[in-house]
This record gives structure tokens, sequence and C-alpha cells, in this order.
């Protein structure tokens, strides 16, 4: 930046680096400092988080870059006429991201990796919904 802080040192920055470096600097916009700093969530008019600006953000983000090919059969699951905590729960299940303990160990969580249940088995999502003895009496 240059000495009195509104601009940038265009000599200096050209005289360092490459034309190309340079000029992506050059083109960053200084802010005033005389304005206080405050937070804005770019993919919401108000500027402020929301869970759907994000999610609406990331299929931005996703049909940018030619990324919205979503495997599996996530489009049935949420066409289904069930509660939405259901859906949500049989994503989770689906995609094999339900707090089970060999996913909570992944996470850091210190616990036994059997069943608690039966305690013969490892509890991942398939042994607790579908092979675990208790699973089966359901």
């Amino acid at each position: 930046m240059s000495n009195d802080k509104n601009g940038w040192n265009d000599i200096l920055i050209n005289s360092l680096l490459d034309k190309d470096t340079s000029n992506r600097i050059l083109n960053i916009p200084i802010l005033n400092p005389r304005c206080e700093d405050k937070r804005i969530w770019k993919w919401n008019p108000s500027g402020s988080y929301t869970v759907r600006s994000a999610y609406k953000g990331y299929l931005q983000h996703c049909l940018s870059m030619g990324n919205l090919n979503v495997p599996g059969p996530w489009k049935n699951i949420w066409n289904l006429r069930i509660p939405h905590k259901i859906k949500h729960f049989i994503w989770r299940l689906m995609r094999d991201i339900l707090p089970t303990r060999p996913n909570l160990q992944k996470k850091g969580i210190r616990c036994p990796s059997t069943c608690f249940r039966c305690n013969t088995d490892i509890e991942n999502t398939w042994h607790t919904f579908f092979s675990c003895p208790s699973a089966k009496l359901c």
C-alpha cells in the first residue's frame, strides 16, 4: 500500500512482481479505513447466513463447476411423502453418516467399537439396523 494508505503503491508492486501478479494485486479494491468492518453473507440479499442460502450457494458453485451430478437415489428419497426428519434419516443411513461408534471414532471421539446391544459385533450402520439380534427383533 502507499504511505498514505489510500491505495496501492503501483511503482513498488510493479518493480517487485511479475506483470500478472502485480495486476491481480492492483485490481484488489482497497477498503475505506474509516468504515467499520462487518460480516456479509454474499448468497443472501440481506447479508445474513441461513442454511437455505448456504445450500443455494453450494448449488450455484456446483453448477458453475459443471458438477451437479449427485449419485444415488437421493431425488427419490426427497420426493417421498413422509416427514422430512425421516427423509433426512434415510439419507444419512444410505450415506453411512449416522453417529455409529466407528463414525464417532473417525471424529476423534473415544468409544468402544462393539455394539452396545449385543456386545459381539462392530457397531456399523449395517449391523445396527439389519444384522444385530436386537434389530432383528423389531
